[in-house]
């Protein structure tokens, strides 16, 4: 994204239900040159994920819409070049390492005396920013983001005051 100078304000799932016509599946949109790139994530029965890589040709498609609004010949030599940069740096293919040491290995059985870590996840119901597992009154009421925001803006403000006492 560097090298493109590309800027994404938001990136986002797309919603299958809102972009779904007979005529036309859209997997992804580019709102207003990369203030809002919304993908296509799940499938349209809902029941999983597209494949990874029908995701990423997405990507790299509304990606090349920060710089061409229309699906012209240089929008599509610029698609081809994100995607074949994109290739090129994926790990499985190679890519390149930022340092020297490793990170995960799935095939290292450890060292004797080195932790590994036996959890993962466990299942249950959380939601961002709750804590514990529980749901956060707000959530309960179905807020909408406006609210929520001045909500969490009240909560800061009410801490500040009972620090500052």
């Amino acid at each position: 994204m560097r090298k493109h100078r590309f800027s994404v304000g938001v990136l986002t799932e797309m919603n299958p239900a809102e972009h779904t016509t007979h005529e036309s599946r859209t997997l992804g949109l580019n709102r207003n040159r990369g203030e809002i790139i919304e993908l296509r994530l799940r499938t349209d029965a809902y029941d999983g994920y597209r494949d990874y890589k029908t995701i990423r040709k997405t990507l790299c498609h509304e990606l090349a819409h920060n710089v061409f609004g229309e699906h012209d010949r240089d929008f599509w030599d610029l698609t081809k070049a994100i995607e074949k940069e994109v290739e090129e740096n994926d790990w499985r293919a190679g890519g390149h390492a930022l340092t020297d040491h490793e990170f995960y290995n799935p095939e290292d059985e450890g060292v004797d005396g080195e932790h590994m870590d036996g959890g993962g996840w466990t299942g249950g119901e959380f939601v961002l920013g709750g804590s514990n597992g529980s749901v956060p009154p707000s959530a309960k009421h179905g807020l909408g983001r406006r609210e929520l925001m001045a909500q969490a803006a009240e909560e800061r403000m009410k801490r500040q005051k009972d620090v500052s006492k």
